[in-house]
């Protein structure tokens, strides 16, 4: 097989084409690109013309079928614009496609584009002047030569009328061409600005959460620990940014003090509710108070707690101490930079991922724990010695690091530990 010539319906209106001839030579004539998928084809090019581009899937159809199944394409047509847009789609072949022999198709498939130029018959000026001549003295001139002379200047006539329409066509294809141009303008503008307006739609929506959140109640709400008279002791982390494995650092100082102080402990972490990432990756050994809402028995039988909104409620709860809890641990990973507990009340540290961001953030150096600074004391490091150690000297290793130790020390110091 030569070649498979798609002759849609469209196509079939517009152009003479020559059956017998195609089939002669092995073109194979199909309506529809779904007829090649059940021949055997064996990637010949598939010929199109104008009709299928500019019906409604045309396009779309052809570029599908390429991607799944390699069709190479040939279009042809006389339509500059046609063609060009054609370009990235298949190899155009300029051709005036209102008669379609074995001839072109040969040309098209061997890539031979001049066989497709565009010729305007122009007999010599010496035969247009005898042409006049005889059509000026018919009755001098038999009919043979008579109907010769008719015959030429009507080719002239032709000639003429199809030049000036196509210099009309090219005019008109060129003010489209030019109106497109600016409609594309104008389309990109349009899309920057609603582009630009989404942008500021979702700040603005951002800045009204934000905004809302930081009118609820229980976020500044402090809780007074001179209304408790048995409250535990409170060491206060307030965390800045994402502090890296605050997990392993609040387990290992919690589990510290129950070990080798034999001192009940609880750890009470603080999420804003609209912190939904965050909440997504809370340890299971944590008990969640979803917006404040707990019972006293639970909180009395859990060590680990996270709330998340109505903070006042389950740490007033806490500071009753029916338990008899001597340390509280609080992570404070709510976005207000603000605390729900009197700093003078407690015994305060800062988490801060990055050394840099300290004064940035307005912290204190020597209360602020940040991450991976080898030469620092107040620093949680990602330990790669960690993995190659038993279970029980994992918590040795961790227990023994400069910066628990030294809220260790601190908290001796506050809280008169022994």
């Amino acid at each position: 097989m030569l070649a498979v010539l798609l002759v849609d319906p469209q196509s079939r209106v517009n152009s003479v084409i020559d059956i017998a001839e195609l089939k002669k030579f092995d073109v194979h004539i199909v309506s529809d690109l779904k007829e090649i998928v059940d021949m055997e084809y064996d990637g010949e090019p598939i010929v199109m013309l104008d009709g299928f581009v500019q019906s409604e899937n045309g396009v779309s159809e052809l570029v599908l079928y390429r991607e799944l199944l390699g069709f190479r394409y040939i279009f042809m047509s006389s339509n500059d614009t046609l063609l060009k847009q054609m370009e990235k789609h298949a190899k155009v072949f300029a051709f005036d496609t209102s008669h379609i022999g074995f001839s072109i198709i040969l040309a098209a498939v061997n890539d031979d584009k001049e066989a497709g130029s565009f010729y305007l018959v122009q007999p010599e000026e010496r035969y247009i002047k005898l042409a006049h001549m005889v059509a000026d003295n018919l009755g001098s001139f038999d009919v043979t030569v008579r109907g010769i002379a008719s015959a030429l200047l009507n080719v002239l006539a032709d000639n003429k009328r199809l030049f000036r329409e196509k210099t009309e066509l090219k005019e008109e294809l060129d003010s489209l061409h030019a109106l497109n141009q600016n409609k594309d303008v104008q389309l990109k503008y349009m899309s920057e600005l609603t582009g630009d307006m989404l942008r500021q739609t979702v700040r603005v929506n951002d800045a009204l959460e934000n905004y809302s959140f930081l009118c609820q109640k229980d976020t500044f709400k402090k809780i007074a620990l001179d209304e408790f008279r048995n409250h535990p002791n409170i060491i206060y982390f307030k965390e800045f940014g994402d502090f890296l494995h605050l997990e392993s650092f609040v387990r290992t100082l919690a589990e510290v003090f129950k070990t080798q102080y034999d001192c009940p402990v609880k750890v009470l972490w603080l999420l804003d509710k609209k912190n939904s990432l965050r909440q997504k990756y809370i340890p299971e050994y944590y008990t969640v108070f979803a917006d404040g809402v707990f019972r006293k028995p639970h909180i009395q039988v859990s060590d680990y707690m996270c709330v998340t909104g109505g903070y006042d409620g389950v740490l007033s709860t806490i500071c009753e101490n029916q338990t008899g809890v001597e340390y509280l641990i609080v992570i404070d990973s709510k976005l207000v930079n603000d605390t729900v507990i009197p700093v003078a009340d407690v015994l305060r540290f800062d988490l801060c991922r990055s050394k840099r961001k300290i004064k940035s953030f307005g912290l204190l150096d020597s209360r602020t724990i940040v991450n991976n600074e080898e030469d620092r004391e107040l620093s949680w490091n990602h330990f790669y010695e960690y993995e190659q150690l038993t279970e029980e000297d994992r918590y040795l290793y961790l227990a023994n690091r400069p910066v628990i130790q030294h809220i260790v020390g601190m908290a001796q110091e506050e809280f008169s530990l022994s």
